[in-house]
């Protein structure tokens, strides 16, 4: 029995009903005569125990009180449950081993022996080769042959299809190593496989440390993968077939022998040029001596082109901050050689650094024509989030934060006491202007002393005043602080924050431009609709113009987040004013496999520069807040910002 067929029968074991072939079939993502065949096979082991799974056309797969009782006593004598598998059961497992299968194959593979193989049906084949396809085709130098008589080929050079071996074994994992070293026994059955992928592990970690090379653990676990994808490849008899141009480095070429030589015999001059870029790919920590594998010109010029293309479009100037600058090198030195053996890191936390980041996520995006242009490729969404993440650091120095004065009527010892709490909970998130007596009131409101945000204070203010007033305990209880939190987190607070600079306290949300979109149709429909909105309130000038951009930047990177949400926007700043065009969806649609429920068109000035600090602090606040769904759900625009709130 595979892991597919135990949980079949687990699920009809402990289930309290009947389960239908369909119903059984959809859980588990296979077709019904798969299912047909899983309990066939089921019951031929089940009758060695005189049970079976009993099937009715009126309500399906169940099995009677008196023969749970034997399968249970079964699973407890065998542990199946904990039964170890080298047969994929999962659509993207089976899409893994599909993907392997043809990497070591120089002939066709039939559909039905990949069938018999992992215990499918050819229709759930079928299904498999439509995602196989698709993660081919993100290798532009690879292609897939699908006939119908002859089967499956992938053909295409090595370099590519050693990108491609490289991306499906970390495809869909959380980057764990036993993840990865599971999809290995797909393809190589020796008994002691395991045994000799640690040791093999250990030896590329000594080969490090006896050379001064110190790397994260990812990277030291990817190195490990390139020997292991080198040797494998090597001794099947595939071997790289085009001319790397590229010199040997003395230094890389003695540390990749030393990691091969017990493995293998000493590789041919191309294969120690591609493993010294896999080598040159990775993010060096430090290293003893010498630091001049680190970084490289190319990197230093793609650095300073990036950070001047910022400032030249967002009006954010990083090219004095040294840090983010040494940073930025470290991270895309590696990057080149990634790029130059078509292979990419994958970040897990990708959707969680879009959705907290969404601002810096946009100024990496700087990165991918300065790329395109360089190398001809297109850099993708994980490695993009790593540069975001620099990005991040860096405009968290840039930002303003909130000014807050605080008031107190209690005297000197009570203002201390609170402004020493503020600064312990909130020091890194707030900028406090001082301390202040009732009678400063006035002078505090009217700018007199600084400008304020909001104030915090101890006792009542009946005075009118349009910045907001938090009221608190002297001591600052629990109470007192999920307030200020809330006010922190308000998007409304960060959209009226600074509001004095920009003069005519603008907002980016209008009714006019507020859409419940019921006949959705596609995503592209839906940004014409928004377009639609922004030229009749005339916040654009040439619709055609705006919506055009808006799919330039679509086609170079997905803005679609996996919240549900879109902030799709235009590859230039052509609008007259900075806004957001809302659309909220009544049924969501799809769009490059994520789910959209609300699209927040944005547009923006060129000369409102300014305003883009507030706007994505703003929308960064959003994606953080539990209200994701209730803004999803909002009808009107009333019920729309009240959500925001």
């Amino acid at each position: 029995m595979n892991n597919r067929q135990i949980s079949i029968l687990l699920r009809i074991l402990f289930g309290n009903d009947p389960l239908t072939g369909s119903s059984i079939a959809k859980e588990f993502l296979v077709s019904a005569r798969t299912v047909r065949s899983d309990i066939k096979l089921l019951n031929n082991e089940l009758s060695k125990y005189k049970v079976q799974i009993h099937s009715s056309k009126q309500v399906g797969y169940y099995i009677e009180p008196r023969d749970k009782k034997i399968i249970r006593g079964i699973f407890e004598e065998f542990n199946l449950t904990d039964q170890e598998t080298d047969v994929p059961n999962t659509p993207i497992e089976r899409t893994v081993y599909i993907v392997l299968k043809l990497l070591f194959s120089t002939d066709y593979i039939t559909m039905e022996t990949i069938a018999d193989d992992i215990y499918v049906s050819k229709t759930t084949i079928n299904y498999d080769i439509k995602r196989v396809s698709e993660v081919v085709h993100s290798f532009p130098s690879l292609q897939l042959t699908v006939s119908q008589t002859k089967g499956l080929l992938l053909s295409g050079n090595e370099i590519s299809k050693r990108a491609l071996l490289y991306h499906a074994l970390q495809q869909g994992t959380t980057g764990k190593h036993l993840e990865i070293m599971n999809r290995i026994k797909y393809l190589f059955k020796e008994p002691h496989v395991y045994d000799d992928l640690i040791e093999f592990q250990k030896l590329v970690m000594n080969m490090l440390n006896s050379y001064g090379y110190f790397l994260t653990d990812q990277d030291i676990f990817s190195l490990f993968i390139d020997f292991f994808i080198s040797m494998k490849r090597s001794q099947t008899g595939f071997i790289i077939d085009q001319q790397i141009e590229e010199e040997l480095d003395p230094d890389i070429v003695k540390i990749v022998l030393a990691g091969m030589s017990k493995l293998m015999a000493e590789p041919e001059e191309n294969e120690l040029k591609y493993l010294q870029q896999r080598f040159q790919s990775k993010r060096l920590l430090n290293v003893k001596n010498d630091d001049s594998h680190t970084q490289n010109q190319e990197a230093v010029d793609i650095v300073k082109h990036l950070l001047v293309e910022i400032r030249s479009k967002f009006g954010i100037n990083f090219l004095n901050n040294e840090n983010l600058t040494h940073n930025l090198i470290q991270h895309i030195s590696p990057l080149i050689y990634r790029l130059k053996t078509h292979t990419f890191e994958i970040n897990p936390l990708k959707e969680e650094t879009r959705r907290k980041y969404p601002f810096a996520f946009e100024l990496s995006n700087v990165l991918v024509p300065i790329i395109k242009e360089r190398y001809g490729l297109t850099i993708n969404e994980s490695e993009l989030t790593y540069i975001s993440l620099h990005l991040a650091v860096a405009l968290e120095e840039v930002f303003d934060k909130p000014v807050v004065a605080i008031m107190c009527g209690s005297g000197l010892g009570t203002a201390q006491l609170l402004y020493r709490k503020l600064l312990s909970y909130y020091g890194e998130r707030l900028n406090i202007l001082g301390w202040y007596s009732m009678y400063q009131l006035e002078q505090v409101l009217n700018g007199d002393l600084g400008q304020v945000d909001f104030i915090v204070t101890t006792v009542p203010i009946e005075a009118d005043t349009s910045i907001p007033v938090l009221q608190v305990n002297p001591l600052l209880n629990r109470s007192d602080l999920n307030k200020i939190e809330k006010y922190l987190q308000s998007p409304i607070r960060i959209h009226s924050q600074n509001s004095h600079e920009s003069g005519n306290g603008h907002s980016f949300f209008s009714e006019g431009l507020f859409e419940y979109v019921r006949q959705p149709g596609d995503y592209f429909q839906v940004l014409r609709t928004l377009t639609a909105n922004l030229l009749e309130q005339h916040m654009i000038s040439d619709g055609e113009e705006f919506y055009q951009s808006v799919i330039e930047r679509e086609q170079m990177q997905s803005t679609v987040l996996a919240n549900l949400i879109a902030l799709p926007h235009a590859m230039d700043y052509i609008s007259t004013k900075t806004a957001i065009s809302v659309g909220v969806l009544e049924e969501p649609i799809k769009h490059e496999g994520r789910k959209i429920k609300l699209v927040m068109l944005v547009a923006i000035n060129p000369k409102e520069k300014e305003e883009l600090n507030r706007l994505y602090s703003m929308i960064e606040r959003i994606l953080e807040t539990d209200h994701v769904k209730a803004l999803t759900s909002a009808e009107n625009f009333q019920a729309f910002m009240a959500n925001l709130m």
